[in-house]
């Protein structure tokens, strides 16, 4: 599910993404990897997703 939507927003987008999990100290990979956590983990992806298409609308706008 969200490798789908990571693969279709593209190698580099992800890789901001990344970053960004890494700028606000926030493991890439959820060290207790329960069934709650990785949920919450996608969720975080997610909304970071939409933070930087948001942030990418804005600079072209």
């Amino acid at each position: 599910m969200v490798q789908a939507a990571n693969a279709s927003a593209g190698l580099r987008t992800i890789k901001r993404v990344e970053k960004t999990l890494q700028d606000l100290g926030v493991n890439l990979k959820p060290r207790v990897p329960t069934k709650a956590v990785c949920a919450e983990h996608l969720e975080l992806r997610r909304e970071i997703l939409t933070w930087l298409n948001l942030q990418k609308q804005v600079y072209k706008g």
